[in-house]
């Protein structure tokens, strides 16, 4: 700015102070213009400077301990700090394979957690394999090469169900570079091994992990059947019971004609994409049924015979046309997981706060601009979608649920003292607001 200044009295030195005023106030305009169109973004995993939509200079990237991770400047590439990691990475040196601590190891240039963060919105369990009951382990190996770009995507550990796949996809389409892995002033490439558990039921303790090839394994993500993820699990805490199976269970029916006609106790029915403009109130003869697929239909209502499933733990609804839901939809007590996102609501259907043993809560899609009070009595909830409503704020007892993991909160015009108070509030879980 001094020289600035030189310069300008040096063009106009005999011209009238209320020029040198005009002129001088254009140059301050020059500098300070660019502070303007630049964005702070700052949450529990990343804080930097987002300029005409790219990330510019220095960023810090935070774990998933809230601890500095990677200083990294992206305009230059420069590596201001890195976290010290002292166990083992896999790299491939001299023909083989071989584990070794690194002072300069593999990283996402925005961090892991974003990684982490990436996949989690990405991966979605793959409707074929949620319509027959498959659930369980994923593990899929990749490698960074010397230039530090992700490649040779390989499925070690599959379920059927095109699980592996998806995950597959959804590595591939991660397009953040990583920094490469150094030892000896020389640049290599590593391999890593990422488990993803696609659970239908309960997640439990494992014994041990199955063996697996000499690879770096990164922390265990979790996807519901609803798609989104419910948890990010460290290896050796979390492991579905479920054997590894491409075997779909016997009774899973595609008709309720057929289901009522069979003798078998009916447990799953899946009447995804046939276009139903109604439900037959006969559903409330399958006393049994635990898990109801009807998405992408187009239902306008459902029966309240749906009330008679004393037993449904699983009830999925996107992409029909419901405004609002049945009154007896409140006896469902054993209801545990519910999608109704991509609907004409347009208002919280309240009957779902009765179903007190709700786990996860898909609205999302909606058209809702107001969440009630009795939102507070879903004490179980552990994964609430609200993306792409009309909310601007969350009731007081939306806050005093204590057991949350999860909150989409993407494309709503929440005010910004709610967004601080959710951030203050939920500091400990995933909350996916930008």
């Amino acid at each position: 700015m001094i020289l600035t200044d030189c310069f300008i009295n040096f063009l106009i030195q005999e011209e009238s102070s209320t020029l040198k005023t005009i002129i001088h106030i254009s140059a301050l305009c020059m500098f300070v213009a660019p502070l303007y169109a630049q964005e702070l973004i700052s949450n529990d995993y990343e804080k930097g400077y987002v300029k005409d939509g790219k990330k510019y200079l220095v960023w810090d990237y935070f774990d998933y301990q809230k601890e500095l991770e990677l200083k990294i400047n992206h305009t230059t590439g420069k590596i201001y700090f890195l976290k010290e990691d002292t166990t083992n990475f896999t790299i491939y040196r001299d023909g083989k394979w071989i584990e070794a601590p690194l002072k300069v190891y593999p990283i996402p240039v925005e961090g892991y957690q974003n990684f982490y963060n990436s996949m989690k919105r990405n991966i979605r369990y793959p409707a074929t394999a949620r319509r027959v009951g498959i659930d369980g382990d994923i593990f899929v190996m990749f490698e960074i090469d010397t230039a530090g770009v992700p490649s040779y995507y390989l499925i070690i550990r599959d379920i059927g169900g095109e699980c592996g796949e998806e995950v597959v996809r959804a590595l591939r389409e991660v397009e953040t570079p990583w920094l490469p892995a150094h030892m000896d002033k020389r640049k290599y490439r590593s391999r890593f091994i990422l488990p993803v558990t696609f659970a239908l039921g309960e997640v439990l303790m494992p014994k041990e992990y199955p063996d697996l090839p000499a690879a770096r394994q990164l922390r265990r993500i979790l996807i519901t059947a609803l798609g989104v993820s419910r948890e990010e699990i460290s290896p050796g805490k979390g492991y579905l019971s479920s054997e590894l199976t491409n075997q779909a269970p016997i009774n899973t029916f595609h008709s309720i004609e057929e289901a009522i006609a069979s003798r078998k106790k009916v447990q799953r029915l899946v009447l995804t994409g046939y276009q139903l403009k109604e439900l037959s109130p006969d559903i409330g003869l399958l006393e049994n049924l635990q898990f109801l697929d009807l998405e992408r239909n187009e239902l306008s209502g459902m029966p309240n015979e749906i009330g008679k499933l004393a037993k449904l733990e699983e009830l999925y609804l996107p992409e029909n046309e419901l405004k609002n839901l049945p009154s007896d939809i409140t006896l469902l007590k054993s209801l545990r997981i519910l999608g109704l996102a991509a609907n004409r609501f347009t208002e919280f259907p309240k009957q779902i706060c009765a179903c007190t043993q709700l786990e996860v809560l898909d609205i999302g899609d909606n058209q809702i601009s107001e969440i009630p009070a009795c939102i507070g009595e879903l004490k179980k909830l552990k994964v609430i979608g609200l993306q792409n409503n009309h909310l601007k704020s969350l009731p007081d007892e939306f806050y005093a649920l204590k057991k949350m993991q999860q909150i989409f909160l993407k494309g709503n015009p929440l005010e910004k003292e709610i967004v601080e108070k959710i951030r203050s509030t939920f500091r400990r879980i995933e909350l996916v607001m930008e």
